[in-house]
């Protein structure tokens, strides 16, 4: 299988995880650049709807995916064509994630004993807990989490043990190193590439998390020297998904995603793919193996401590679909009722230019030139009898459009499961507290699959 080095096809490699030898670094890195080479083979369907999803989240509607330049693009229409939007999927995802958090997290710690120490040792454990919570910013990242789940269906949660967090100490009185501290970092799907032949989180043999970093970032956490990390091309890093984001928020930031600079950089410093493979316990390293590559190099691996994660992740999926290790979401299946209710909207808009500015008949002969009509109050057309130039009558919007439009929003309280009294309205003939609640616990009900995963 070709892989890519410096984006020049250079040598032949497998994708064949069974045929890495952990003891020789070349097979590693072998493994990792074909893998990232070859990631269209089996992701592009998914990162497609992904990029669709996204797009329609934000409101840009009408792009359509080109499988040549592997990006969305907005085609072509005539200048009088209505492309109308009226967003109705962001409310709908709005509306999830402030069902899912509407009851904040709460720590308790519960003493082992009834004794005063052990009730003490709860109480301090708690606020160690909340503590946490606070000061790694958990709300946020709560909320980030949310947000990629309810637009691509996925979404996974790294907890892993930073050494250059925390606080700083000296050794030997000239030493200065920080002592390490937990972290918990919120990774999109675009990072995160798993066995594809896995149908279920626990069948995974290995996972690839693939990054762009900083050069700096590089030099600092894996003691490299600046000479010795070279800078992705422009091809390579608009391969990666931050460029195809980037494009749709413009300056603007979309979860953990930063929109980019011109020539694949971030500021004033190149960017660098750093992929961590994470591998399941094999009968000569019982507790798992990791490695980190950076270009055609494995700057760091090593074998999992015993009772540590095999991998430090977690994959949390909205709507589970059976035999597929992706999930997929509410927001994709409303995806062509949101374009059905913007074609009938458009229609409208459209058949109202044509009443309020109707076509002119203008019979051959007439001596009426194109540019005679400006519509101007008291304009004066000159034309030869008795070539008369008529409006035309533009026929009647039938009533079945507007009773399509009713029964798309229809079709959103559905397919969504939010319905009046999901939104805070009175449902039809429906008065009393007691079953305006029991309509909004039926709503709430459908949710109990994804909350039980978060």
């Amino acid at each position: 299988m070709p892989i890519l080095k410096n984006g020049n096809l250079t040598k032949y490699a497998s994708t064949d995880f069974g045929a890495v030898d952990f003891k020789k670094d070349e097979t590693i890195s072998e493994f990792v650049q074909a893998r990232w080479a070859t990631r269209e083979q089996h992701r592009q369907s998914l990162e497609r709807q992904w990029y669709l999803n996204i797009a329609n989240y934000l409101g840009q509607q009408y792009l359509q995916w080109n499988p040549v330049t592997k990006a969305l693009f907005l085609p072509r229409q005539p200048r009088h064509r209505v492309r109308a939007t009226v967003n109705r999927l962001m409310p709908m995802v709005r509306r999830i994630i402030s069902s899912t958090v509407r009851q904040r997290p709460q720590w308790t710690v519960s003493p082992a004993t009834g004794e005063l120490n052990d009730r003490i040792t709860a109480g301090l454990a708690t606020d160690y807990l909340r503590y946490y919570w606070n000061t790694h910013g958990m709300n946020d990242k709560l909320i980030d989490l949310l947000t990629w789940r309810s637009t691509t269906g996925n979404v996974f949660v790294r907890v892993f043990w930073d050494a250059f967090k925390g606080d700083d100490a000296k050794y030997a009185k000239k030493i200065v190193v920080a002592i390490g501290d937990v972290d918990v970092e919120i990774c999109s799907p675009f990072e995160i590439d798993p066995d594809p032949d896995a149908t279920r989180w626990e069948d995974v043999s290995h996972l690839i998390h693939t990054k762009a970093r900083s050069i700096s970032y590089v030099v600092d956490r894996y003691g490299l020297k600046e000479e010795e990390v070279q800078a992705d091309d422009n091809e390579t890093v608009s391969r990666f998904f931050e460029r195809q984001l980037s494009s749709l928020t413009g300056s603007s930031n979309f979860g953990t995603v930063s929109a980019w600079g011109s020539a694949g950089q971030q500021g004033s410093g190149g960017t660098v793919l750093v992929h961590q493979l994470w591998c399941r316990p094999t009968p000569d390293y019982p507790n798992g193996y990791w490695a980190v590559v950076i270009g055609d190099r494995v700057v760091r691996k090593g074998e999992n401590p015993p009772g540590f994660p095999v991998f430090p992740y977690s994959h949390i999926k909205e709507v589970t679909v059976p035999g597929r290790l992706w999930g997929s979401c509410v927001l994709e299946q409303c995806l062509p009722i949101q374009a059905a209710y913007n074609r009938a909207r458009s229609q409208i808009i459209e058949h109202l230019n044509a009443v309020s500015r109707p076509q002119w008949l203008i019979p051959k002969g007439s001596g009426i030139s194109k540019t005679s009509f400006t519509g101007e109050p008291g304009e004066k057309i000159f034309y030869t009898y008795p070539l008369k130039p008529e409006l035309s009558r533009p026929g009647e919007l039938p009533s079945v459009t507007h009773q399509n439009i009713n029964q798309t929003l229809g079709d959103f309280e559905d397919v969504s499961s939010q319905h009046e009294a999901y939104k805070g309205a009175t449902p039809g003939r429906v008065e009393s507290g007691l079953g305006i609640a029991q309509l909004q616990e039926q709503d709430d009900g459908i949710l109990a699959p994804a909350s039980m995963s978060t």
